[in-house]
């Protein structure tokens, strides 16, 4: 039967006594004989939960890790560093929609109400705070 052992507990472990812990009660009998089977049946699981575990480390970092021994920390990072770049990109999109609304609205009518502004600002305020350049884009319209 499989035996649940925190990762921080296994990364402090020896060898010996994770097998102990872990594997001698799936692969040896009570005479300390290995079941070849056996070791070949743990083996064949262990290594489809790897491809698994890599599959998914693949999809989170959106291709950038793909080893399976790179530490959680390393992975994290390198998701938090995709995240961030995907929401950037996502604010500069809004922002630029944003200026493309005034410059139409601008364009169409030779000149921008002030309350047309304000609307056209209100819609896109929840990303003013994420671009110091804001209000020099403003004086460019």
């Amino acid at each position: 039967m499989y035996k649940h052992i925190e990762l921080k507990d296994l990364e402090r472990m020896s060898v010996e006594e994770i097998y102990d812990a872990k594997w001698k009660d799936l692969v040896e009998d009570e005479d300390w004989n290995i079941n070849m089977e056996d070791v070949k049946k743990e083996l064949s699981d262990f290594s489809k939960l790897l491809e698994a575990y890599q599959q998914i480390i693949l999809a989170a970092t959106w291709g950038e890790c793909s080893h399976y021994a790179l530490s959680q920390k390393s992975v994290d990072q390198v998701i938090e560093r995709k995240i961030k770049w995907h929401i950037e990109r996502e604010i500069a999109s809004e922002i630029n929609m944003f200026f493309d609304d005034i410059t139409s609205i601008k364009q169409k009518n030779g000149f921008m109400h002030w309350d047309d502004f304000l609307s056209v600002l209100k819609a896109y305020s929840k990303h003013a705070d994420n671009d110091p350049d804001l209000l020099n884009k403003l004086d460019e319209c």
